[in-house]
């Protein structure tokens, strides 16, 4: 099955260059597991399986599950690379005490940025021409059926957000 993995590293100052960075493409046998796609991510990209927490969505998967039963052939993978002197998150299921998920762009096409949950300074840059953007909150329901609960938040000339 071909599997598309996009990184975000924690520790980056930019974010939205984290979000252009290119996803790695790769083939993977659909009874692989999640342990497989990490040292897979390991052989092709060097960061350690203890630095990777994978999401499919915005939920966190088991080394020990099977791919076939979370991604679909083509689908994304994300991985969320923490190093040594990031906060320890690779363990956490509770994505409240993990990385802050913002959205950004339209409701069809948009942009999914991971980023360490402490307060940041986000240049204007980063918006584009979106003037509003969505942290995550709460998710609910199945893979294909998920429903995101967001606080929406609009940047207007001037004010701090």
């Amino acid at each position: 099955m071909n599997i598309t993995v996009k990184f975000y590293e924690l520790n980056a100052v930019d974010p939205l260059a984290e979000n252009a960075r290119r996803p790695l493409k790769l083939q993977m046998d659909p009874d692989s597991t999640f342990e497989d796609l990490k040292n897979e991510i390991e052989t092709k990209k060097d960061y350690e399986p203890e630095e990777q927490q994978l999401l499919v969505g915005f939920f966190p998967v088991q080394p020990e599950q099977k791919l076939k039963d979370h991604v679909e052939d083509g689908g994304t993978v994300t991985a969320v690379i923490a190093r040594e002197n990031t906060n320890e998150l690779l363990t956490s299921t509770n994505l409240s005490s993990g990385p802050l998920f913002m959205i950004i762009g339209a409701r069809e096409k948009f942009d999914v940025i991971p980023f360490k949950n402490e307060t940041r300074v986000f240049t204007n840059s980063i918006f584009k021409k979106h003037h509003k953007f969505g942290i995550v909150t709460d998710t609910s329901g199945s893979p294909g059926e998920r429903i995101f609960t967001c606080n929406v938040y609009e940047i207007k000339d001037g004010p701090k957000v």
